[in-house]
């Protein structure tokens, strides 16, 4: 398969002027589209996606459900709008699991400490009996002041069981202001310092997120 275009899955803006900056950005990086945090975000997305269609970039509504019981889980993605992408924050093994096999669900990010969980054999096997599924590795903390070693630990582990088990992985900047988001390129470096071979890298820094937006919308997302 060759490479697709760039879709970071998870920007964080709160107002139409930060979204707008942040896709001015977001295109001169080559980024194709950006996914927009409903539980963040509080200005018109119309006027957003107006900017974003001026500079050719795609604008997707994001929804996150941050759950530790399974209960939690099923009432965050029943009441998710039903155009957004849907992400489980899980916070506990049980609902790192449950969301494995949820339909509605697009994306899982494992909450601290179940990192491993969420990129073992458990996890890929759920994946493959459901026929897809995708882990979020979020590049925050590599941008933030302070960055503590065990951040870069978790990240480093995710990569490592993820493309070792099988565990499609979609990385994305959490950015909420243009200082904060990555470059295609930039990005797949991790991986490779990670360890991975720069075509498996690369692979999966463009064609994982394109994959995730196809499937949820049944076309390509341009």
């Amino acid at each position: 398969m060759g490479l697709r275009a760039f879709y970071d899955l998870s920007v964080r803006p709160r107002t139409v002027e930060e979204a707008v900056s942040l896709l001015r950005v977001a295109a001169r990086l080559g980024v194709k589209g950006v996914a927009v945090e409903s539980t963040v975000f509080e200005g018109d997305l119309g006027e957003v996606e107006r900017e974003a269609s001026r500079l050719g970039v795609r604008v997707f509504l994001r929804h996150t459900v941050s759950a530790a019981t399974r209960r939690e889980a099923r009432r965050g993605i029943d009441s998710a709008p039903r155009n957004a992408i849907v992400v489980v924050e899980a916070r506990s093994l049980e609902v790192l699991r449950y969301a494995a096999v949820n339909k509605r669900v697009d994306l899982i990010r494992p909450g601290p400490g179940l990192e491993a969980y969420a990129t073992d054999r458990s996890q890929a096997r759920l994946f493959r009996e459901r026929g897809w599924g995708f882990v979020e590795v979020t590049l925050r903390p590599l941008t933030v002041r302070g960055l503590r070693e065990d951040s870069w630990r978790r990240i480093h582990l995710m990569i490592r069981r993820g493309f070792g088990n099988g565990v499609s992985l979609v990385f994305v900047s959490d950015a909420s202001e243009p200082g904060e988001l990555w470059s295609p390129a930039g990005i797949a470096g991790i991986p490779v310092v990670a360890g991975i071979p720069e075509h498996a890298a690369l692979s999966a820094v463009y064609n994982n997120p394109y994959r995730a937006l196809a499937r949820r919308y049944g076309a390509s997302p341009g």
